[in-house]
């Protein structure tokens, strides 16, 4: 196997991971998501060649790590002609067992590796929903990290125009209809390396007219209805503080953002990671220094 080529770049990075050899992993978890996105992006102007390369050697490291410590694949890989101690060929790779469903539910322990690097941080479980059911995944600080810079590339990607209000439609419980959930930023990461506009969220298991209805309209009154608390979050003051008028007569709670006057209570930047979750206030005076105080922290936490 080659090293990763230097075509588009000063000089190849050097990773802080030895098992990863590209994308290269730097440290602090902001530099390392712009870091895999500058290399994800010079790798568009590869040849097929050039890529195909260090593909490989990413590969070969997985597989030989895969044959040593995870039970599953031992067999799974050498019935494929897969030789940890031959270089692995795209013919190899061609051979090589597809994971179903049925066999990540029946075989879940023995898919669990016996020995993840140190370098590749904690293990925690990963749940995601599918039709048949949630699967639950074991899933390392720097698998978790390549999983969002991918999701990260796929913005960049799309040139998604970050002043806009991204709409989600994901299992959540805090966001039924007809109200959903509104938040003052795209969250992680996206929210945390730019600035962007507001981010709505609504329940999948909601109805699908409703969700059709939820996506293109704004704001009614009704939403209001049934509501313990209400958030005038928007980037309109005059909407927030109709809300805030409107949830005022229906006796709903209300904060109205960065107006004081409109607000009966406050609420706290939040930097979540898992299940560590830190709020910053202050006391609604400075949301300004609330939400700096939010993005240093939120670039000092491990991803999780």
């Amino acid at each position: 196997m080659t090293d990763a080529p230097q075509q588009g770049f000063p000089a190849a990075p050097r990773s802080g991971v030895e098992s990863v050899a590209w994308p290269a992993l730097l440290p602090d978890v902001k530099a390392k998501l712009l870091a895999i996105e500058f290399q994800l992006e010079q790798s568009e102007w590869w040849t097929e060649a050039e890529l195909r390369d260090p593909q490989l050697q990413q590969l070969g490291n997985l597989l030989a790590h895969a044959v040593a410590t995870v039970p599953f694949y031992g067999a799974a890989l050498s019935a494929a002609g897969y030789r940890a101690d031959q270089p692995l060929t795209w013919e190899v790779w061609a051979r090589l067992p597809i994971l179903d469903l049925k066999a990540l539910h029946t075989n879940r322990d023995a898919l669990a590796s016996r020995a993840v690097p140190p370098s590749h941080g904690s293990v925690a479980e990963l749940r995601i929903a599918r039709g048949s059911g949630p699967v639950r995944l074991r899933i390392s600080e720097v698998a978790q990290l390549m999983r969002v810079a991918f999701f990260l590339r796929e913005q960049i990607w799309h040139r998604r125009d970050l002043a806009g209000k991204r709409a989600v439609i994901q299992l959540d419980a805090n966001a039924s209809y007809p109200a959903g959930r509104r938040e003052a930023n795209w969250g992680w990461p996206m929210g945390a390396l730019y600035d962007t506009g507001p981010q709505v969220v609504l329940d999948r298991r909601t109805g699908l007219a409703e969700q059709v209805e939820w996506l293109q309209r704004e704001y009614q009154v009704d939403d209001l209805h049934g509501a313990m608390l209400a958030f005038g979050a928007t980037d309109d003051r005059s909407l927030n503080a109709r809300v805030a008028s409107e949830a005022r007569g229906l006796g709903v709670p209300v904060l109205a953002v960065d107006d004081v006057p409109n607000c009966d209570f406050i609420a706290p930047a939040l930097v979540r990671r898992g299940d560590v979750s830190i709020a910053i206030s202050t006391g609604g005076r400075s949301p300004a220094m609330a939400r700096r105080t939010r993005e240093r922290l939120d670039s000092l936490l491990p991803a999780y």
